[in-house]
């Protein structure tokens, strides 16, 4: 098994065997590409003038590669620049990562900012920033920070705490907390939200199952500990242009129409509601 999770990963960042060698960048340094090692450490400032290969990658300093990047496992506490496309398998971003072409992943942590092209991965965590400029397809995406993406959002499973904006969606089961903007449809298996705050859907929500309620919080202060069973509600509303699903269970909803075959709603402004049997 871990023979064969070793080769998804080298044909996923495309990483050639046999790779030697370490480079350790503590001043400022400039290369012609291709840069190809076993390790590549920058603490200070890098410059390489094509494309860079490795197993390893630590960037404390500052790096910018004009070319493609090609990297097994990458750390990132400082500045990453990539201007054409990356490749990376195990991607852990603390500081300033920026892939002007398109970023492959395997698996993505983000603490600090992360900016992309189009964004393909297996697992994206998100704490920090996410800004990606066309599509962001992953298999499991969780973001409890940022996470704009100006083109379609495929996700098989979401889990957002926090603000989330999107041309359109798409995916499995999808679970939101927090406000989101979304300029044309939803279209997922299962919608979960919980409204902290304003959101809006320019277009139509598609599902098996829609829950909307607001948000709850727990009450804090000297008895918070004690008393942790009360919950406050906290004000917000979601306005969408109509809600197709199966089942639907929303409160605090404006749309223009709902098509179901079960519906419950409280607070809510629909124009037309379609029951089918």
């Amino acid at each position: 098994m871990a023979d064969k999770f070793e080769a998804y990963e080298k044909a996923l960042s495309g990483i050639p065997s046999g790779l030697e060698g370490v480079i350790k960048v503590s001043g400022s340094s400039s290369m012609l590409g291709p840069l190809k090692a076993k390790e590549i450490d920058v603490s200070g400032s890098l410059s390489v003038s094509g494309d860079a290969i490795a197993e390893n990658l630590e960037v404390s300093g500052s790096a910018k590669i004009k070319g493609n990047l090609r990297v097994g496992n990458a750390e990132v506490s400082g500045s990453l620049l990539v201007e054409g496309d990356a490749y990376i398998s195990v991607l852990e971003s603390s500081g300033s990562t920026s892939v002007k072409g398109n970023l492959k992943g395997g698996d993505i942590e983000v603490n600090g900012s992360l900016f992309a092209g189009n964004l393909d991965v297996d697992v994206l965590d998100i704490s920090g920033s996410v800004r990606v400029s066309g599509n962001l397809t992953g298999r499991i995406v969780e973001s409890s920070g940022s996470c704009i993406v100006n083109g379609l959002i495929d996700a098989e499973r979401l889990k957002v705490f926090g603000s989330m904006r999107a041309r359109s969606c798409k995916g499995g089961i999808w679970e939101l907390y927090g406000s989101f903007r979304v300029y044309e449809n939803i279209e997922v298996d299962e919608l979960y939200v919980e409204l902290y705050g304003d959101s809006e859907v320019d277009g139509v929500i598609k599902a098996k199952k829609v829950v909307v309620k607001l948000g709850k919080r727990r009450i804090g202060g000297l008895f918070g500990s004690f008393f942790s069973f009360f919950i406050e509600r906290r004000k917000g509303r979601l306005r969408c242009k109509g809600i197709e699903a199966d089942e639907v269970d929303i409160e605090n909803v404006d749309c223009e129409y709902v098509k179901a075959k079960k519906l419950d709603y409280k607070d809510c402004s629909i124009g037309r509601i379609h029951l089918e049997g």
